[in-house]
């Protein structure tokens, strides 16, 4: 009986581990592709338009640079916000492996200049 116990709980896990990966994999494809069209608008509207790109990137896109940057950099905060809470999650659901790795004890040598060692008395 304790074998179908733990088939129940692995699978449960699985299935948590499954659904958190697809929720956090739309919460980077959604907040990636708005990050990353809004830096190559940007990108391009300096490259077409020079040093009048401000103007013209405002008159086109309805909001200005700077509140452009504010959201690029909101939108970059939480892509690595939601990469650290991905990794703490992943530490909490998969157990640290142990290495079957046994430490030696150091075993000290005796001195090579012919005079017997204190600790040996």
């Amino acid at each position: 009986m304790p074998q179908a116990r733990f088939l129940i709980v692995t699978r449960q896990l699985f299935f948590e581990i499954l659904i958190a990966l697809v929720v956090l994999g739309i919460f980077y494809w959604f907040i990636g592709r708005q990050v990353f069209d809004r830096a190559w608008a940007e990108i391009a509207f300096r490259q077409r338009y020079g040093a009048e790109w401000k103007q013209h990137y405002a008159e086109e896109m309805h909001v200005t640079a700077e509140e452009n940057h504010k959201k690029l950099l909101v939108g970059s905060s939480g892509m690595v916000a939601a990469g650290v809470l991905s990794y703490l999650i992943y530490r909490q659901l998969i157990p640290k492996q142990r290495s079957r790795r046994r430490r030696r004890r150091h075993r000290h040598r005796q001195a090579s200049s012919g005079q017997p060692d204190d600790r040996a008395e």
